[in-house]
């Protein structure tokens, strides 16, 4: 597990769902601002997953989505970018992969 994006997504979540957003192609600041917001959060935490879900081909529900953003919105962020890591992409640039 890496501590340091623990740490970041449990105390910031908006800054890695938007670093993750940008990677899909979608706007840092905007999902970054939706995820301060409860509701938008809960249509756009699924979005994003879904989004990782088709991009990377992994089976799931749209349910499993919204379920994982309801009960504990900073572990599936936490997952998503452990997912996007995984394929070789840098979210957040240098902010979340320094040493």
């Amino acid at each position: 597990m890496d501590m340091k994006l623990l740490g970041l997504s449990m105390c910031c979540p908006c800054i890695t769902f938007g670093a993750n957003a940008e990677l899909l192609g979608e706007d840092w600041m905007l999902y970054c601002l939706f995820c301060i917001l409860p509701g938008p959060m809960c249509y756009f935490g699924p979005y994003i997953r879904n989004k990782i879900r088709r991009t990377f081909e992994i089976e799931a529900s749209d349910q499993d989505d919204v379920l994982a953003y309801l009960l504990c919105p900073c572990l599936a962020i936490i997952q998503e970018t452990q997912q996007l890591k995984s394929a070789g992409m840098k979210p957040g640039g240098d902010a979340l992969n320094r040493g």
